[in-house]
């Protein structure tokens, strides 16, 4: 009742009731002369974090009463002075804001982080770093839904301070890294970085350094994972535009970001040179049989692989304009455009971490790369073994034989059926099958592509032994005639 809130408050029912028609609008409500929390009002008290984030907007309120002083950079915010993880390495940390700091963000982080996990899948990391993750609010998430993983954390020792406690039983499986992401190098060795709400609140050079920083640290294939408030851009957010956007023009130091402009910092734009053609693969293409693939779809931009010449690169991609590249093809086209393999165009985007730096005398070649990175990884897999016969002397048949002279294996025989390929063979023979009597070899590398050719090759192996398709085919081997053995 209007008594019983009167006097736990100090406010004079008169004036008190005032205040509470005021806040039933979206807070409270009133009924048989007893005012309720309405969901909303229930949602503000049981929220982690909410009271304390908004506990702390005085600041921010203060900082707006002149709004033209504010919007004209003539104040001087009161809110860049209260965070004190944004200030410099000279910036003076106040232990006591600190504390408050780290407990508002894992109050508030807690939040989202059931949403975070439902959005990004981690199940397959097996080490993850949490850099500006406070006292440890999102790995703790992590830990919990992911029992194999192990976690880092990564920040400021006074804001992580109280992180042992927040682990609780997570404890023991968290590496506790103090340290300051501007002037301390990251830890290597993690496969996945997380950066939970941690770029808004710099401004574009440190994002610069810490995207970087965290490219050079992680391995290849390694992944990003960035989630806080971003600006809507074109389609203004209510929440990001609306509010978060003026709190980081008083904070002084950071500023809210489009989704795009976070990721072309990490981004290359690549004028092609050189693309590789896949003859077989193109031929299924203008045929229509291509069997069925992710991502497939018409219409599609073909080639697999490219060379060609870095045009532009975000401040984060760790290249410059004018490097020569490797890219892996691309998928950055729209209109309904398909990029199954898609390096077949005059300019790709892709995220710098698919480009490789290469010399820019390598040319042409430069393109089969991935060819060779392919030939490379047949011979070299596990539990297997250098091939003795080779079956096509196309690009990768030549690679195949070529890397296996280079590893000092013996000299292999390659079949050619087309006598205007069987040219080129160093250190190798390469002949016609009808030519060759041997049925005894111990490992024989199909990369012909042919789809009927697996009887003829069983034939030629000696007991016991394997053959290997280094490929694809455009229909299943399903035509092995010979009995089990």
């Amino acid at each position: 009742t209007l008594a019983s809130l009167s006097f736990p408050c100090r406010v004079d029912p008169e004036r008190l009731a005032v205040l509470l028609q005021a806040a039933a609008l979206k807070l409270l409500r009133f009924r048989a002369g007893v005012w309720h929390l309405s969901p909303r009002g229930a949602a503000f008290v049981a929220v982690p974090g909410l009271a304390l984030m908004v506990r702390h907007h005085r600041v921010l309120y203060g900082d707006l009463s002149d709004p033209a002083a504010f919007f004209r950079g003539g104040a001087s915010p009161e809110l860049a002075r209260f965070w004190p993880g944004v200030f410099g390495a000279g910036g003076g940390v106040d232990r006591g804001l600190a504390t408050q700091f780290s407990h508002l963000m894992a109050e508030s982080q807690a939040l989202g982080a059931g949403d975070r996990l439902r959005l990004v899948d981690l199940s397959s990391v097996r080490h993850l770093m949490d850099v500006g993750g406070g006292t440890g609010a999102f790995l703790s998430a992590v830990g919990r839904a992911h029992p194999a993983p192990r976690l880092t954390l990564f920040d400021l020792p006074e804001g992580m301070a109280g992180a042992p406690s927040a682990l609780g039983r997570l404890a023991p499986r968290v590496t506790i890294c103090p340290g300051n992401f501007q002037t301390d190098p990251l830890l290597a060795g993690a496969e996945a970085v997380s950066l939970i709400r941690v770029l808004y609140d710099h401004a574009d050079a440190t994002v610069d350094r810490l995207l970087a920083a965290i490219a050079h640290s992680l391995p290849p294939g390694g992944r990003l994972v960035v989630s806080e408030p971003m600006s809507g851009g074109a389609r203004p957010d209510p929440a990001t535009d609306g509010y978060l956007a003026i709190y980081t023009l008083a904070m002084e130091t950071g500023r809210t970001r489009t989704a795009a402009d976070i990721a072309g910092r990490m981004t290359a734009v690549v004028q092609v040179r050189h693309s590789g053609v896949s003859t077989g693969t193109e031929k299924l293409f203008w045929q229509g049989t291509m069997p069925p693939f992710p991502g497939m779809g018409y219409p599609l931009v073909p080639g697999s692989e490219s060379f060609g010449e870095v045009v532009e690169a975000g401040a984060a991609s760790g290249f410059l304009t004018g490097e020569a590249v490797f890219v892996p093809g691309a998928n950055c086209y729209e209109g309904g455009l398909r990029g199954l393999f898609g390096g077949a165009a005059h300019t790709l985007v892709t995220p710098a971490a698919r480009v490789s730096r290469l010399d820019a005398a390598t040319g042409p070649q430069g393109a089969l790369l991935a060819l060779a990175a392919t030939a490379r990884h047949a011979i070299a897999g596990f539990n297997t073994h250098l091939p003795e016969l080779i079956v096509g002397h196309g690009t990768l048949g030549r690679l195949l034989a070529r890397l296996t002279v280079a590893a000092g294996g013996p000299a292999p025989t390659v079949w050619e059926v087309n006598p205007a390929r069987r040219d080129g063979a160093k250190g190798y023979e390469c002949i016609d099958p009808a030519a060759d009597p041997k049925g005894d070899y111990r490992t024989i590398y199909d990369a012909s592509g042919a789809k009927d050719r697996l009887n003829q090759l069983v034939m030629r192996l000696a007991g016991g032994v394997r053959s290997f398709w280094p490929g694809s085919t455009p229909t299943p081997c399903r035509s092995l005639s010979h009995p089990p053995s």
